[in-house]
Order: C-alpha cells, then sequence, then structure tokens
C-alpha cells in the first residue's frame, strides 16, 4: 500500500472488460462488457497518514 501526503487527493475509479459469461446469474446474456475508463472521480481527504510517519 503506498502512503499519501495529507491533503486533498482524487481516486479514480474505472474497470476493464468484464466476462459476464461466467457464473450463474441473470447477466450472462450481456456477454462481455466493454471497459469504461473513467467510471467516477472521487475526492478523499487524508489527514494523519503513514507518510507523515515515514517521512517526517
Amino acid at each position: 500500500m503506498r502512503s499519501i501526503a495529507n491533503g486533498n487527493h482524487y481516486i479514480k475509479v474505472w474497470f476493464d472488460k468484464v466476462n459476464m459469461t461466467d457464473g450463474n446469474h441473470a447477466y450472462t446474456g450481456l456477454k462481455t462488457l466493454q471497459g469504461v475508463e473513467n467510471l467516477d472521480s472521487i475526492k478523499v481527504t487524508v489527514v494523519g497518514s503513514m507518510f507523515d510517519d515515514l517521512n517526517n
């Protein structure tokens, strides 16, 4: 796990191709879903992370 400096950071959320035919569920007819490169971007605020312990 990478340590992150204090402050505001953005985490990018995405997924690659997903084979929906695996498993026993209702979505098997969807075959393979093409990935979504930028599904969401979430802002997080870090206070007192491991970064402080390792770099101070």
